[in-house]
């Protein structure tokens, strides 16, 4: 496959398969001795094993879902992506017999990626992609807590915590305090010069040797993805919003070929949850500064808390200016958040609402919450309403 045969078969590019190096070491580490069916390796995650989402900006999700292991890469696509969302449900991991180009092709009748020494595809005929709105599914990379540091200090951090009795390595947080820990929240004997940014409170909990043997377990038949890599690597150690331990790197080249890749451990079973963290955790961290809203940049000044919501409004108006092709975008965005609000709440499709107030009020949250700023188109559009 290139991109030549992928045009011929009505297939848009993702990405140059070069980019995605984690992915290709799961995949040794995963698919080494013989071709398999990914679906019969999917022991922690349910639903597709195939997703690629492209915004009408360009902003692409690709995600993997792999034995235990969700992985996540996010980037700009090419000017030719196709906006929507791909799915497929059942979807072949085999070595390529045939060097191949390297790249990550779909469509609504085919999704491929060829990545190192792999290809995967759907097994055609049995079950096609199929394309729905990109509004219907984010995965959720909102980080409850984060950590820069370099793999030396998080190999370090995970052998000093969890490699006795080979125990649970647990990431907490809980209002502006943290730790890491294995068995109890309230252990503090674990102290490293790290300063977490702490946006809400979250719980993940990974065994060490599941962890430890996918990042840096160096034995020929398990190599951990950050075996070749410099120790001073720098990435980014958290927790996100559905209580997974994440771990991101990004690849920084131009505009065109910025990526991110994310693994996602979803928390052992006797990991503690949030319900069960104490309100303090041993050790201060940073709280993740708040959007402040003055009254010189909005019409009306909307206060926005987690416990207040914005109500909805009685009365629109019925006529309105045209909105700009800039302001639909940043509008779909709002209502984006919303939705995706809306949805780790069990709210049903029915009731979400329609008014770009109470979306711009979840917007505004999530951008709080990733230490983010409103600009001004969202505050020329918000006068609109």
């Amino acid at each position: 496959m290139n991109k030549e045969r992928a045009k011929e078969l009505g297939l848009s590019t993702l990405l140059n398969g070069d980019a995605l190096i984690l992915l290709r070491d799961l995949l040794t580490q995963n698919y080494s001795e013989e071709s398999r069916r990914m679906s019969y390796n999917i022991t922690q995650f349910r639903g597709p094993s195939v997703v690629i989402q492209v915004e009408d900006n360009r902003e692409f999700i690709l995600e993997v879902h792999l034995s235990g292991i969700r992985y996540i890469a996010t980037g700009i696509a090419p000017t030719n992506a196709a906006p929507g969302r791909y799915v497929s449900r059942q979807t072949n991991c085999a070595k390529q017999l045939r060097r191949t180009t390297n790249g990550v092709y779909y469509g609504s009748s085919q999704v491929e990626l060829h990545v190192g020494d792999y290809h995967i595809t759907i097994p055609t005929p049995f079950e096609h992609p199929f394309r729905v709105a990109v509004k219907d599914s984010h995965p959720s990379l909102t980080e409850c807590i984060s950590i820069q540091l370099s793999l030396k200090t998080l190999r370090k951090i995970l052998n000093k915590v969890s490699r006795e009795n080979r125990g649970l390595f647990c990431l907490a947080s809980s209002d502006s305090t943290w730790n890491v820990f294995s068995e109890s929240a309230d252990d503090d004997s674990n102290r490293f010069r790290l300063n977490p940014v702490i946006n809400s409170n979250g719980v993940a909990g990974v065994f060490y040797n599941r962890l430890y043997d996918a990042l840096f377990r160096k034995k020929e038949a398990l190599r951990g993805v950050f075996k070749e890599y410099d120790e001073h690597t720098s990435i980014t150690l958290g927790v996100n919003e559905l209580n997974s331990l994440m771990i991101k790197i990004d690849r920084r080249g131009d505009s065109t070929s910025q990526t991110s890749e994310y693994l996602l451990f979803e928390s052992d079973i006797e990991a503690l949850t949030t319900s069960e963290l104490p309100e303090t955790l041993p050790f201060k961290g940073e709280r993740a500064t708040p959007i402040v809203v003055t009254e010189s940049t909005l019409e009306e000044p909307i206060e926005v808390t987690e416990e207040i919501q914005v109500e909805e409004p009685t009365h629109v108006e019925s006529e309105t200016l045209p909105l700009t092709e800039e302001e639909l975008t940043r509008l779909n965005l709002w209502e984006t958040a919303y939705n995706r609000w809306a949805e780790t709440t069990g709210q049903s499709r029915a009731s979400y609402s329609t008014s770009p107030t109470i979306w711009f009020s979840r917007y505004m949250m999530e951008k709080l919450r990733l230490g983010e700023t409103i600009d001004e188109l969202d505050n020329q559009l918000l006068s609109r309403y």
